[in-house]
């Protein structure tokens, strides 16, 4: 090949394939293990989630490891939904509304604060796991900070203030999710003390026989 010639050119059936030094490196950038975040350090496995890249919104927000935050997708609201045009002709015509759509929104969390306004429970949720590069779990499995409410709780949502709240719990609720009946994210198990969140085998559910303080913050991992 030559010196003009593109190395990751694709190869016909029958070709000889050269591979180039620079189709090589390419491959090996791809397969080789990404490092851990800047001051990361030692992490966990990766678990099955879907992960995406969230930018701040409206704010300039640093998230940590294991904050909860709320999702805002800038575009969609609680308006009248637009008609839909169906079925789509065969030559991909967009209506302007499809054309939006498909240009896709851009997403974008909001910290995460009990007393936030127009605060709902049912606010949909991520969970940060690279604060460097700004990725979330959307859905999935992850590790967050769950406040206990009640010891029987298997789920949990986005923190609210309660009655009984002083300032100072208010601010340290801040990022995590209250545990209750009924939510968006199943509590699968809380970390007990000592936890290696790199071996797997030492996750304990320990709900219904741990120790129980309510009001307590602890490390879960729940599928949301």
């Amino acid at each position: 090949m030559g010196a003009g010639g593109d190395p990751f050119r694709r190869v016909r059936p029958g070709e000889a394939v050269r591979l180039t030094a620079t189709a090589w490196n390419a491959l090996m950038d791809l397969l080789r293990t990404p490092g851990n975040p800047q001051g990361g350090g030692t992490t966990a496995p990766e678990m099955p989630a879907t992960v995406a890249r969230l930018s701040t919104f409206g704010n300039d927000h640093k998230c940590v490891m294991g904050e909860a935050v709320v999702i805002r997708f800038t575009g969609l609201n609680n308006s009248a939904a637009a008609p839909a045009t169906t079925p789509l002709s065969t030559g991909m015509t967009f209506s302007t509304v499809e054309q939006k759509l498909w240009g896709g929104f851009v997403k974008s969390f909001q910290p995460m604060t009990p007393t936030d306004n127009n605060v709902s429970p049912d606010d949909s949720i991520a969970i940060c796991i690279d604060p460097i590069r700004g990725r979330f779990v959307l859905s999935g499995l992850a590790w967050v900070r769950v406040r206990r409410i009640r010891q029987w709780h298997r789920y949990a949502r986005r923190c609210i203030a309660l009655p009984t709240d002083n300032s100072t719990q208010l601010a340290a609720v801040a990022g995590c999710l209250d545990s209750c009946g009924c939510g968006p994210a199943e509590i699968l198990g809380y970390a007990p003390p000592g936890f290696d969140p790199t071996v797997f085998s030492e996750l304990t559910n320990a709900l219904g026989r741990d120790s129980f303080t309510a009001g307590s913050i602890c490390w879960a991992l729940v599928r949301f």
